[in-house]
């Protein structure tokens, strides 16, 4: 089975990029076009009505309903690896961001292969 990655973000075009570069890394990827749909997802799949949960979520921190900072304090309780991406990498969110216990923070614009190499570094996400 793939290693199932959930990313949200609002801005279609760099949530297509990236489930786009992912899945053709060999991950499995749920979407969602904000925090709050995200947080969605996640309890869907935990209640069973999804096939099962995510192992890895990438959020933008600004996002409509609930931002990626939000998000990450709702799933901090999973445990569950998240990677925060930003166009505003300020301190303050970056300091944030560790407190709530991301995995990491990348900065807009980010490589894509950089991107894959953190995705692929978080266990137990090696694809197949």
């Amino acid at each position: 089975m793939k290693p199932r990655v959930l990313i949200a973000e609002d801005d279609d075009a760099m949530r297509g990029l990236i489930a786009n570069v992912l899945g053709s890394a060999g991950y499995e990827i749920m979407e969602a076009a904000n925090g709050a749909e995200a947080l969605d997802i996640v309890g869907d799949a935990l209640l069973g009505r999804l096939p099962s949960p995510p192992e890895l979520v990438i959020t933008d921190v600004r996002m409509p309903y609930l931002s990626g900072l939000q998000l990450l304090t709702a799933l901090r309780a999973l445990a569950l690896p998240t990677i925060v991406v930003t166009a505003f990498p300020d301190e303050h969110t970056r300091a944030l961001a560790d407190r709530l216990g991301a995995a990491a923070v990348l900065a807009k614009p980010f490589a894509l292969d950089a991107l894959c190499r953190l995705v692929s570094s978080l266990r137990p996400l090696k694809p197949q």
